[in-house]
């Protein structure tokens, strides 16, 4: 088994479920960083969906180790993935572009790589490599190789790492693109709460700092045709308001236009330290 597959799950789970508390230690130091549109310049075109995380920020603030829970949580194989390859995302991981198309995932990772020993983790599965480029049997597959010093090409399923070496314009264009934390194009087998509202097709997210008490969490949904557009922002303008939500969300904008609906909602700083201490909202 390889290990690439669990480090895009760790990463994915936290870009779909931690929205929040990825935000809230995180947005007194975002930075303007060129480094989303750098990593996507190697990333696939035509994907499904694309996702970015700055783990250089999250550990920096020391929340990346909440999110990641204790090493003795971790599964045999993948302590076995980091003693033979040396590469431990906690450690090693600073930046991360992730694609999906099809059934091939994708990342471009920006750290600090030891090819010696990545290449001897590969080889001691099975792996074969020519030059740089490794590939390593298994369910799923993976190859990897290296872009320049300090970036690296992943591939998992029908993906072939070698095909993010060559630099493009990437197609990604938005405004979140300058947030620390953004995914845009995300489904239903991405972010399962997705099929709780009917007719929703895609989803793109993205925090934006508000200082000195909060932050904004921007989104939009792509639906199947107006009168869902309509009715999940009606439902959504329902949550934000109920019980003891509305104080915390006081201020959030639900809209629809079109197929689309477009979501403003401030978090204070207050609601985020309950979550995060697991008290109730008062």
């Amino acid at each position: 088994m390889n290990n690439f597959p669990r480090t895009w799950q760790v990463l994915l789970t936290v870009l779909a479920l931690c929205i929040l508390l990825l935000g809230w230690l995180a947005f007194t130091r975002v930075r303007a960083s060129g480094t989303a549109e750098e990593l996507l310049r190697h990333a696939p075109a035509n994907a499904a969906f694309y996702a970015f995380l700055d783990v250089e920020l999250l550990r920096r603030t020391g929340l990346l180790e909440r999110l990641a829970g204790t090493r003795a949580a971790e599964d045999p194989e993948y302590r076995r993935f980091v003693a033979q390859s040396g590469f431990d995302y906690r450690q090693h991981l600073d930046a991360v572009v992730l694609a999906k198309r099809g059934t091939a995932q994708y990342a471009v990772i920006a750290g600090r790589f030891d090819a010696t020993r990545l290449r001897s983790y590969a080889m001691a599965n099975a792996g074969v490599c020519t030059e740089g480029y490794c590939y390593v049997p298994g369910a799923p597959p993976m190859s990897f190789v290296p872009i320049r010093p300090g970036l690296y090409a992943f591939a998992s399923g029908t993906g072939d790492a070698r095909a993010l070496l060559p630099a493009r314009r990437s197609a990604v264009k938005g405004e979140f693109l300058g947030s620390p934390v953004w995914a845009s194009g995300l489904g239903p087998a991405e972010v399962p709460l997705l099929q709780t509202l009917p007719g929703v097709e895609r989803l793109t997210f993205w925090l934006t700092p508000r200082l000195p008490a909060s932050l904004e969490l921007r989104f939009a949904l792509e639906t199947r045709d107006s009168p869902s557009a309509v009715g999940t922002a009606r439902d959504l303008g329902v949550l934000v308001k109920a019980g003891n939500l509305a104080r915390y969300l006081n201020g959030s904008e639900i809209t629809s236009e079109g197929r689309r609906v477009k979501g403003r909602v401030p978090v204070p700083i207050s609601a985020l330290e309950a979550l995060v201490s697991g008290t109730s909202l008062r």
